[in-house]
């Protein structure tokens, strides 16, 4: 617990340097999928969506399934786009009963996705983004779960 507790916390500091002394923006949305990965109990894969005017890219994947999940988005809308636009955050605790998103929520339990939680990013631009975790069994995510990505997205 304690290594995992350093994971996130490590993520945080690199997020917050001043720009100058800051890694490039991908490897910055890497270390927050992987801090999301390893602290947040029930995650099995993240991924974070940039959504802008004419955009839409995944970044950061832990793994093919949550690339596969950000291009079934794009097609098909899901939580992602919902979270990086309207809702802070957004929680399907079994996609076997969600109603919201019929065609993400089709092909996710193709792909064996139980449940998933997004949570929108704060960004300083024009594009909106949010931070999206998955897991094969439902009601995978706990409150804790809800407060460390809230922190992770801010």
């Amino acid at each position: 617990m304690a290594e995992s507790i350093e994971i996130l916390i490590k993520a945080l500091v690199d997020l917050r340097r001043p720009p100058s002394g800051r890694q490039d923006l991908g490897e910055s949305l890497r270390a927050v999928t992987a801090a999301a990965a390893a602290t947040i109990a029930g995650v099995e894969c993240a991924d974070i969506v940039l959504i802008g005017k004419d955009t839409f890219e995944s970044h950061g994947a832990t793994s093919s399934l949550s690339r596969e999940l950000g291009r079934i988005q794009r097609d098909a809308g899901g939580p992602c786009i919902d979270a990086a636009g309207v809702t802070s955050v957004v929680y399907s605790s079994d996609l076997r009963s969600e109603m919201r998103w019929p065609q993400f929520t089709e092909e996710a339990l193709m792909v064996g996705v139980g449940s998933v939680l997004s949570f929108q990013l704060h960004t300083r631009t024009d594009i909106s983004g949010s931070l999206n975790l998955f897991a094969s069994k439902p009601q995978a995510f706990d409150g804790g779960a809800v407060a460390l990505g809230i922190a992770l997205a801010a």
